[in-house]
């Protein structure tokens, strides 16, 4: 067989794909990990399946069997996983079984009377119609939401939109 055959051969024959591995944390990551914390004076929380975390209206992530570990006397943790965007969709249909199911059926009814009152048409006033569209972008909300937090905050297009998204 010449170079060249070897050569042709090799092209000829089927490469297996490469399937992407799975990078588990293994017994002994996770061991460093309680022990470095424990030496912090950190404590493990048992039992959390999941954690949520809400940033926006909407933006949200959520952390699928994390490992969770607490400051003692604190509200303050350090958690470790894999950090999963959430949609809304999903978000909202847990919020809506848990208004079925612990009695939030009022505080849902509050917020359709918020969105009604919205409906209503707000006066811009004096406030200049691109600070208005900057704000309803920025913050992701209608128009008359916008201009009722420039007036909250006179005008002030940061503090509107940090009214609106914190």
């Amino acid at each position: 067989m010449s170079a060249e055959d070897a050569k042709n051969a090799a092209v000829e024959e089927e490469v297996p794909e490469l399937e992407p591995a799975e990078v588990t944390q293994g017994g002994k990551q996770s061991k460093r990990y309680a022990k470095a914390m424990a030496k912090m004076g950190l404590k493990p929380e048992p039992n959390i399946a999941k954690v949520a975390i809400r940033k926006a209206e909407a933006l949200s992530f959520a952390i699928p069997q994390p490992e969770v570990y607490r400051f003692p006397g604190t509200n303050t943790f350090i958690i470790f996983g894999e950090a999963q965007i959430d949609s809304m969709g999903a978000l909202a249909q847990e919020a809506a079984a848990r208004a079925a199911v612990g009695g939030e059926a009022a505080e849902a009814g509050a917020s359709k009377v918020e969105e009604v009152e919205d409906e209503a048409e707000e006066d811009a006033g004096d406030i200049p119609e691109k600070e208005i569209e900057v704000v309803k972008n920025q913050a992701n909300v209608s128009r008359n939401k916008a201009i009722k937090a420039l007036k909250n905050n006179n005008g002030d297009v940061v503090n509107a939109i940090m009214e609106l998204t914190m």
